[in-house]
C-alpha cells in the first residue's frame, strides 16, 4: 500500500516536472477506458495521436447495408463548403465514418467489425489511403430533423484508435454532393 502511495506521488510530481513528455504522463484521454457515453465533444485517439471533430456531416453518396441508416463523416476541421467533395484542403487526413440509423434510438446501436454497423479509421499510410475498423462501440442517435442529427458516439479498436463523446452532423442533400470518394487521389 505504502508502495502504491510513493508510486502516486512520484508518477504525479514527474509528470509535472516533465510535462506530458515524460512516457506515462500524456492528457490521458480517459475515452478508450469508458464504458458508456462521455458527456464532452467527439474526441479519442486516431493513429495514436489526440483526435477531437471539429464538423460532421452525412454522406448521402455513400450506400449503406442498411435501408435506414446514414454514413456519418467526422472531420477534424471544419471544410470550406458545409459538404465536402473532395479532401483537398485537408490538412489532418484522419477521417472517422460510421454507419448508423437516420431516426432517433430509444438504446444505443451496437457497432461491430464485420457487421452492417462498424466504425472506420481513415488515415494514410505511406501517403496511400488506409482504413481500419472498430472491434467494438455503441452509437445513439439522440435528435434528427431534415438538416441536422445529434447524438453520442462511442468505439474502440485500441488504446491508439477510439473515439467517444458527443456529435451533431449536417444533413446533405444529395444535389449538393458529388458522387467522388473522399479519399480519391488523382
Amino acid at each position: 500500500m505504502v508502495f502504491m502511495v510513493f508510486r502516486t506521488i512520484f508518477s504525479m510530481l514527474s509528470c509535472a516536472l516533465l510535462g506530458a513528455a515524460a512516457t506515462h504522463c500524456t492528457t490521458s484521454d480517459k475515452g478508450y477506458e469508458a464504458k458508456d457515453f462521455l458527456p464532452r465533444g467527439l474526441a479519442g485517439k486516431v493513429k495514436n495521436k489526440e483526435w477531437a471533430y471539429k464538423y460532421a456531416y452525412v454522406d448521402p453518396t455513400i450506400d449503406t447495408p442498411e435501408d435506414d441508416d446514414y454514413v456519418f463523416v467526422f472531420l477534424t476541421e471544419k471544410p470550406a463548403e458545409a459538404c465536402p467533395k473532395s479532401d483537398e484542403s485537408a490538412k489532418d487526413y484522419r477521417v472517422v465514418m460510421v454507419a448508423a440509423p437516420k431516426k432517433p434510438t430509444k438504446t444505443p446501436v451496437k457497432l461491430k467489425r464485420g457487421g452492417s454497423r462498424t466504425l472506420q479509421f481513415h488515415t494514410l499510410k505511406n501517403r496511400e489511403p488506409f482504413v481500419v475498423s472498430a472491434l467494438t462501440g455503441k452509437i445513439k442517435i439522440t435528435s434528427s430533423s431534415e438538416n441536422e442529427v445529434k447524438g453520442q458516439l462511442m468505439a474502440q479498436l485500441n488504446p491508439a484508435n477510439f473515439v467517444n463523446g458527443t456529435f451533431k452532423a449536417k444533413v446533405c442533400d444529395l444535389s449538393e454532393m458529388k458522387k467522388e470518394d473522399l479519399w480519391q487521389k488523382d
